[in-house]
């Protein structure tokens, strides 16, 4: 889905998939359901969707999301009447209609969460030369997954944090195992709440969006080593977007040039303003999209927790949200048979998301602010606060 380019694939895997994972635990998604709000019940709450919303300690918690959302709609209207008119030029013969939505299959992405895939269709100056493409380098230097987590623990330690204890170089999953060992390969870290025990399991490529997810995990890892000597009980963050946003806090200084150059990824850190723009519209593909997807998720389960959504709707909702919010659609008719939103991880495993959401807006929140502290000056997205202690005495 991030690679390919033909539209009559692209359909055919985003069908299929579907077809092999949502259809296929709809009705244990429904029991699921039922048993999730009897257990939020026994413990004081009206259902699922209330002890989910509780976590923020916000009574006006929702109300408050959406009101955020107004204020990311107009930049992201924007970009995608942007995003629409690039896609409508490469793909010639296909339906994009100039003023409706974009067809889910053709943005990049399996589920359509970011659009940073399609980059090279949209990229508003493709001449200029892009300084930070640093995956070809990284497969040059012949880096292996075990190099990132280095330079990621060495991130972390530049700004007075924690190094990794040899427990984790022990037990975690940093790349797809090469006997016949079947794992899940979606990347995450894990505190093992015994104060000493903190892994990352994850199937490592190298590339550059691995780099920063990397980074990311162990910015979770730092966090449970950091409250690990608490009573259980405190072992955890102010909200679950705080946990996401410190990793991704992180990820934005991983993408400035002046750390890629530090470690020996780039040569210089000169840019044009032309690439600069290049850069910019690649956070936007990311961070600018991010947010409605992730609005849409826990829209859309809170709904069925508290029986706003009925069970012969699932799949109409779904699409209405992605339609209204988000702009996209089905590349091929859907009905009530299909469980799209099933497809998602996240749905299957049972995570909340609305943590995606206030992470992306708390990262760039934190990103400022701790640029501020070390005394940057101009705009934020040069900025980087590797070897900066202060920093990571404000975050530790």
């Amino acid at each position: 889905m991030e690679k390919g380019r033909n539209p009559k694939e692209l359909k055919y895997y985003w069908k299929e998939f579907r077809e092999k994972t949502g259809e296929k635990y709809k009705k244990l998604f429904l029991e699921a359901v039922q048993l999730e709000n009897v257990k939020a019940k026994l413990t004081g709450y009206k259902n699922k969707a209330s002890f989910l919303i509780s976590e923020y300690e916000d009574l006006d918690f929702v109300k408050s999301i959406a009101e955020e959302v107004k204020k990311l709609t107009p930049l992201y209207k924007e970009l995608h009447a942007y995003v629409r008119r690039k896609l409508m030029i490469f793909y010639k013969n296909e339906t994009i209609m100039k003023d409706g939505p974009i067809p889910a299959h053709l943005l990049g992405n399996m589920y359509a969460q970011h659009w940073s895939s399609i980059y090279d269709l949209v990229v508003p100056y493709p001449d200029a030369k892009d300084p930070l493409n640093i995956t070809a380098v990284m497969r040059k230097k012949k880096l292996e997954p075990i190099d990132m987590f280095m330079m990621a623990e060495n991130f972390f330690t530049s700004i007075g944090m924690k190094k990794m204890n040899p427990r984790f170089w022990q037990f975690s999953l940093l790349e797809k195992p090469k006997d016949e060992r079947k794992v899940n390969c979606h990347a995450s870290a894990h505190n093992m709440n015994d104060g000493e025990d903190f892994r990352i399991k994850m199937c490592s490529t190298v590339d550059a969006p691995t780099l920063e997810t990397v980074h990311h995990e162990m910015g979770h890892v730092q966090y449970y080593m950091y409250y690990s000597h608490l009573p259980y009980a405190f072992q955890g963050s102010t909200n679950p977007g705080v946990h996401e946003a410190v990793g991704n806090v992180i990820s934005l200084s991983v993408k400035n040039a002046k750390y890629l150059k530090s470690i020996g990824l780039i040569n210089s850190t000169k840019t044009s303003k032309e690439s600069t723009i290049n850069f910019l519209m690649s956070l936007a593909l990311d961070h600018a999209v991010g947010p409605f997807y992730a609005y849409i998720i826990d829209l859309w389960r809170n709904q069925v927790y508290d029986g706003t959504i009925k069970e012969n709707e699932l799949n109409k909702k779904y699409w209405k949200y992605r339609l209204q919010y988000q702009g996209v659609c089905p590349p091929v008719r859907r009905s009530e048979k299909n469980f799209d939103i099933g497809a998602k991880y996240h749905i299957a495993a049972g995570v909340e998301y609305w943590r995606y959401f206030v992470a992306n807006i708390l990262q760039f929140q934190l990103h400022e602010y701790l640029c501020r502290e070390i005394g940057h000056e101009g705009p934020v997205h040069n900025c980087t606060i590797y070897k900066k202690r202060k920093a990571g005495k404000k975050l530790a």
